[in-house]
């Protein structure tokens, strides 16, 4: 463009000059008198034109309009380029403008859906994890194929495995419309938009592995139900379905319940030898630093914490916790389970009993009748000290009260 105008400008140039010398030897109106243009003639300057006869005078007259008509018909042109390229630069701008602001308004428009999301998302959460009662929010169904569970809860983050569809995973939580999830022995995040979360489900066939010591399967989904039987660490299951945190399993013909705490999703079923393998392994561990009665005194010190279901200490109990903690304060490994503990050592006699041994007994309530249902430290002096339950916590009881003379069931001694 810049080209073409610096052109017509130069053209523009030559035919004014042209003009000019042409009418520098042109009368300004033709004359009527012949002795005029004589005169006229005569007196034209020499050097630049050749003189102009009255017979050429029209035809020069001619010429000039017509150079004078280029003249403007170029000027217009460059006036119409200049015109033009001012406009084309004028709508580039507007272009390039246009295009920003359709960027900006499209990732506006984009974090404001997933802003939304987010909030649809959480509000639904929120709604699903309401009801579980373990650690276990929500069962996750995974509702795309090879969808990404990535170490944090972002598109860009490290993928640590890819899951197919109907994979079922546990979730454990929600960050920024990411799901906190569990499978497989690996944790990680997984997008909402991928992945169902539910608060129950039937009709699932999905492998587990418990992942506590002693864990009670029990016959509806929360600790008041009864206990069918108690699996050992390592022990494969089929998962069936999902309820208040709690999953519903099948094992060796028995049914129930098994809280989300004490089981894992995994991808593939345990075998008969990992099964008998896992249960070989679980040997107690004795290098005792410590007498029966240093056991007995620093379980008194625990009085007055507070009862949890599942808990090791060493800000709150159960029963089979509180014995396993203080135990391995003195190098003693106790599983983590009254029933397993009732196997542990040897039997001892009531009348034989020292401190520092465990005193077993039945269960109550919905674990009426189950032997070595709930366990404590012997102190001497027919009393014990034992993580009691909600709202009771740990205390010291008298094995000479109806309740647990009835319910007495035998006792271990694990340093001899």
């Amino acid at each position: 463009m810049k080209r073409k105008v610096t052109v017509l400008l130069a053209a523009l140039v030559v035919l004014l000059s042209g003009v000019v010398m042409l009418t520098a030897k042109v009368l300004p109106q033709e004359p009527t008198d012949p002795s005029v243009a004589v005169a006229a003639y005569s007196a034209a300057p020499l050097g630049s034109v050749a003189a102009v006869s009255l017979d050429e005078l029209p035809a020069v007259r001619t010429e000039v309009k017509e150079l004078a008509r280029d003249a403007h018909d170029i000027a217009v042109t460059v006036r119409d380029d200049a015109l033009a390229e001012e406009a084309e630069r004028i709508a580039e701008e507007q272009r390039i403008a246009a295009e920003k602001a359709a960027a900006e308004a499209a990732r506006k428009a984009a974090e404001e859906a997933a802003k939304k999301a987010a909030e649809e998302a959480a509000k639904k959460a929120e709604a699903v994890f309401g009801s579980s009662t373990t650690s276990v929010k929500a069962l996750g169904l995974v509702s795309g194929s090879d969808v990404r569970m990535r170490a944090a809860a972002d598109g860009s983050s490290t993928i640590i495995t890819t899951l197919g569809k109907g994979t079922a995973v546990a979730i454990t939580g929600m960050e920024n419309g990411w799901y906190q999830v569990k499978y497989d022995g690996k944790s990680g995040y997984m997008s909402t938009q991928f992945v169902e979360a539910k608060s129950s489900a039937s009709g699932l066939s999905a492998n587990g592995k418990v992942t506590g010591d002693s864990v009670n399967v029990r016959n509806a989904a929360g600790t008041g139900g009864s206990v069918v039987v108690s699996l050992a660490s390592g022990t494969g299951v089929t998962v069936t379905g999902f309820e208040k945190g709690w999953y519903a399993v099948t094992a060796g013909g028995n049914s129930g319940y098994v809280s989300g705490d004490y089981l894992a999703l995994v991808s593939k079923a345990v075998t008969a030898a990992q099964q008998t393998t896992a249960q070989q392994t679980e040997t107690l561990v004795i290098t005792a630093t410590g007498t029966g009665a240093e056991i007995a005194a620093k379980a008194l010190e625990y009085v007055g914490y507070p009862y949890k279901y599942g808990g090791e200490g060493p800000d709150a109990f159960d029963c089979s916790g509180l014995t396993k903690y203080v135990y391995g304060l003195y190098g003693v490994t106790l599983y983590h389970g009254s029933i397993k503990q009732g196997q542990t050592g040897i039997a001892v006699d009531k009348s034989d009993l020292q401190p520092g041994d465990l005193v077993l007994f039945y269960g109550s309530g919905s674990e009426a009748g189950v032997k070595d249902a709930h366990v404590g430290i012997y102190i001497g002096d027919d009393q014990f000290v034992h993580a009691s339950t909600y709202g009771v916590g740990v205390i010291v009881s008298s094995l000479n009260t109806n309740t647990y003379i009835k319910r007495y069931s035998g006792a271990r001694r694990i340093i001899y």
